[in-house]
């Protein structure tokens, strides 16, 4: 892995910087014109798409992907949900079971849930891949070409340039599908063919496409903010038509994504995001960092355009310099309105400097404008050719191919060091892990190439992972489950992991008391830590590990030494440490005395929680005490997870307290022997107690969150209720 990651960086710029110059002079120097017929145009842009996308495919499912951002978020949830998911609400792999409609890949329409239900991971990667670098292209050179009237040339050198214009052009695509690639395309249609006969019907397929594959929390705020920006700025043609296909595209997203955007409404309220979000950064730092830091290749090529035509005294200048400022002010000046005072405080949770990704289709308006052949200095003297390319062209061009070398060599260091896809495939223990046992259990992960939501492509349930909404009850807990001291503890508003100070190259092996709690694990349901690194310490088995003579590269071998242990992890199996913890609590058991739990969550308390537990108790808030009445003669017989929760079956003669180790949400209905019940009650922090009359047999757990067409079906119910009361004869 490597391990100094801004060295990395720094040789990966410079990198770009010498490509990209070189490229210039050569392209100054040697290539008097650039202007492809159309049949060269689409096979020049059709192998620059291959060659974008090469190591996502050429090495087949040990291809490249970047582990710390797909690898580790969507492409594991994605292939969850493809190979796991049982259907229904509550999808028990991930986090320690979460509401399903969280997970991106569960809206009506999905085009990446449809590509990896039926590809292999590495081809349905090779055809996402494809596709969002094929429509990039497409709608950059479409309208570069005739929304800005640019020359051939430059608009194939634009749509090369857009290709690769910023990380969500082509590292981080899979959750957000083709949303940021179809950012020109909307400028196109909306803007520029709002005029034409068939307009309706471009725009309607657009606003499929765009539901099907775009990430409405992210993306579509750039492809709505894109157009808006284009159509103000360039003349703002057919308003009825541009406003009606926008909301069009608006509306089909929404059908889409209604249900998973209000599971993130209801559940984001009580979440670690919007609590703990933290405060936004400064005005100067958002635009420098949120908005002109999303695109720094683009932005040279920006301010290039912007002098030619200030130099020139272009009546475009005005209308280029206003469309840039629009969008990259846009963002930063939304997060920082007291949406409170509104009464719109959970906006005040929203990060708008995604608006900033419209200026992908700005850029190429602007720059288009700069390029076009009839401003002054564009066009070659009548009777001769030109010497040269234009120096915008060649800009484009050099920058182009500067950025591509940057991708290559960082994608090639990211892949040789953190092992790309093969961390989906190399494991052999996890792929069969009959070591798990037939009862339910979780696992954690030490993420060394081996991030905790992959293990959820092989079948396991991880307790910690990576989900935009986490609920702050389980934040609190894992942040308070260890010693303040202990470095190696990740919580974020995002993120329940083991990381942060662990150097995970220096050493042949690790104490596991140094980075977890077994007993407080063991209070979770996890019952097996895995790693790639050698762990150690009592209260813990091995159960599986690597041949003897195998040990990851370490930071004190030879260069030889590590490309060989580096290339061994990427192209053949490795073995996965498999450690077992001592007696972790069952997914479901009985209690045999209840006590109060106190109210703050702090290591004290966890410590308490977790020995108390593990000695058969319940310790539940102060008020449920009264309902709830432990019993020893009671017991769990069996424990199945169905696609909504759980189904038990218990045998308690006297009654009792049925303990779920699932965490409290007020979501979860429980039926006993086909009877309604109470709902069941938080206990021992992420537990819940439900109360077992005498006689039990047969308990139903079922997560039942409000949908949004339930909840508007209500409303609507209510509302014509209401209107009988008001008019009896109508009844």
């Amino acid at each position: 892995m490597l391990s100094q990651i801004g060295g990395g960086i720094f040789l990966c710029g410079l990198i770009e910087i010498t490509v990209a110059a070189a490229a210039f002079l050569l392209l100054w120097r040697w290539c008097p014109r650039f202007a492809p017929d159309r049949r060269r145009a689409a096979l020049l842009l059709f192998l620059w798409c291959l060659l974008a996308t090469l190591e996502y495919w050429v090495f087949g499912p040990r291809s490249f992907v970047m582990v710390n951002d797909e690898g580790e978020f969507s492409l594991p949830l994605f292939l969850y949900l493809a190979r796991w998911y049982q259907g229904g609400s509550f999808a028990h792999g991930v986090m320690g079971g979460v509401d399903a409609n969280l997970l991106y890949g569960t809206q009506f329409l999905c085009l990446e849930r449809l590509l990896f239900d039926h590809l292999p991971a590495w081809g349905a990667m090779a055809v996402h891949k494809g596709l969002v670098v094929a429509t990039a292209a497409s709608g950059a050179y479409l309208l570069a070409r005739r929304g800005a009237g640019a020359g051939r040339g430059a608009a194939v050198a634009l749509a090369m340039m857009i290709v690769l214009a910023h990380r969500y052009a082509l590292t981080v695509t899979v959750h957000h599908g083709l949303g940021y690639a179809l950012i020109p395309w909307g400028a196109y249609i909306l803007v520029f063919r709002s005029g034409r006969r068939w307009f309706w019907g471009a725009a309607a397929l657009l606003a499929l496409v765009h539901a099907a594959s775009s990430s409405a929390t992210h993306s579509a705020m750039g492809f709505a903010l894109g157009a808006v920006a284009v159509w103000l700025f360039a003349g703002r043609p057919h308003p009825v038509r541009f406003w009606g296909g926008l909301a069009l595209v608006g509306a089909l997203s929404l059908l889409s994504w209604h249900e998973t955007l209000f599971a993130m409404i209801v559940e984001g309220a009580d979440s670690a995001r919007a609590l703990h979000g933290g405060v936004p950064g400064a005005l100067w730092s958002l635009l420098f960092s949120g908005s002109w830091g999303r695109m720094m290749e683009l932005v040279p090529l920006i301010l290039l355009a912007l002098g030619l035509l200030a130099v020139r005294r272009s009546p475009l200048l005005g209308r280029a310099g206003g469309m840039v400022l629009f969008t990259v002010l846009a963002g930063p000046l939304l997060i920082h309105l007291p949406w409170a005072r509104f009464g719109l405080a959970p906006l005040a949770a929203v990060d708008f400097t995604y608006l900033t990704l419209g200026l992908t289709a700005v850029a190429v308006m602007v720059i288009g404008w700069a390029s076009r052949p009839a401003v002054p200095g564009n066009a070659a003297p009548a009777g001769a050719a030109r010497a040269r390319l234009p120096l915008l062209t060649t800009a484009i061009l050099a920058m182009a191919v500067g950025t591509m070398g940057w991708h290559k060599a960082w994608h090639g260091l990211q892949w040789f060091g953190m092992g790309g896809q093969s961390v989906l495939v190399a494991y052999d223990d996890l792929t069969r892990h009959d070591w798990t046992g037939a009862a339910p259990v979780r696992v954690v992960s030490l993420p060394y190439r081996l991030e905790p939501n992959t293990v959820a492509t092989y079948g396991l349930e991880s307790f910690d992972g990576l989900l935009n909404i986490v609920p702050e009850l389980r934040s609190r807990f894992w942040a308070a489950a260890f010693p303040a001291p202990n470095p190696n503890l990740t919580v974020g508003y995002n993120y329940i992991s083991f990381q942060g100070g662990l150097d995970f190259l220096c050493c042949d092996s690790y104490p596991l008391a140094r980075i977890a709690a077994p007993e407080v694990l063991r209070l979770a349901n996890v019952g097996f830590v895995l790693s790639l690194l050698p762990l150690e310490g009592a209260g813990v088995t091995q159960v599986v590990g690597p041949a003897a003579d195998w040990r990851p590269p370490r930071r004190g071998d030879s260069l030889r030494e590590r490309l060989t242990g580096y290339g061994r992890m990427l192209l053949g199996p490795v073995g996965v440490h498999v450690y077992r913890l001592d007696e972790p609590l069952p997914r479901a058991h009985v209690a045999r005395r209840v006590e109060a739990v106190p109210a703050e969550i702090d290591p004290g308390t966890v410590e308490t929680v977790a020995r108390a537990a593990l000695d058969g108790a319940a310790l539940v808030a102060p008020d449920a005490l009264p309902g709830l009445r432990g019993d020893e003669s009671a017991r769990v017989e069996s424990v199945a997870e169905t696609p909504d929760g759980y189904r038990v079956a218990v045998s308690a003669p006297a009654g009792g307290v049925l303990l779920v180790n699932q965490l409290w949400r007020p979501f979860w209905r429980v039926e006993i022997d086909g009877v309604l019940q109470p709902p069941p009650v938080a206990a021992n922090l992420i537990e819940m107690a439900v109360a077992l009359p005498p006689g039990a047999r047969r308990v139903e757990l079922r997560y039942s969150p409000p949908r949004l067409r339930s909840w508007l079906g209500a409303a609507l119910h209510r509302l014509w209720a209401g209107r009988g009361d008001d008019h009896p004869a109508a009844g």
